[in-house]
């Protein structure tokens, strides 16, 4: 019987994630320092980047100290996705001030969770659900703050963010 796991493991992903990452990043930079008018493109950039190397030290469980492939890479996860949501907020000009205190709170409490659930309490699954918690409440917000918002020109593109951002909260 064939297996997914036969065929791409978690290291090989990662990898690609990283690769995949690193270029878009590379890509959005570039993308900005030409067209600086353009808001946003640098922090998701550095969203790509954080997601990319903390899926990848992910994939490095076992191989590296468990704070690093946990902890660290978590947070790296976390920081990834809460720049990635801080870019289109900023680029579409949304209010971002209450975002960042709620992601404040909520990153203090993921990083304090994942400690106990690493060393004190361990608990894979628990630590699954809290980084899924993490996402699901960045998108939930991110979704309410665009689900008001109207733009002269790109209603579309706003829409299917709005529609992404509910997608990756239900999930």
């Amino acid at each position: 019987m064939l297996h997914l796991e036969n065929i791409l493991d978690l290291r090989t992903l990662a990898f690609n994630n990283l690769v995949t990452g690193v270029v878009f990043a590379i890509g959005l930079l570039v993308y900005a320092k030409v067209n600086k008018t353009l808001t946003g493109l640098r922090r998701q950039a550095i969203g790509f980047l954080m997601l990319s190397i903390g899926f990848l030290l992910l994939g490095m469980r076992g191989i590296v100290a468990d704070f690093v492939s946990i902890i660290i890479s978590n947070g790296l996860v976390g920081l990834g996705f809460y720049f990635t949501c801080q870019s289109v907020l900023s680029f579409l000009g949304a209010e971002r001030q209450n975002f960042n205190r709620i992601c404040l709170v909520l990153f203090v409490f993921l990083s304090v969770a994942f400690i106990y659930l690493t060393y004190l309490s361990p608990s894979v699954n628990s630590r699954i659900f809290i980084i899924s918690a993490f996402v699901s409440m960045l998108s939930f917000y991110a979704y309410f703050a665009l689900r008001g918002f109207k733009v002269a020109s790109g209603q579309i593109f706003l829409t299917v963010f709005r529609f992404v951002f509910l997608a990756m909260a239900a999930l």
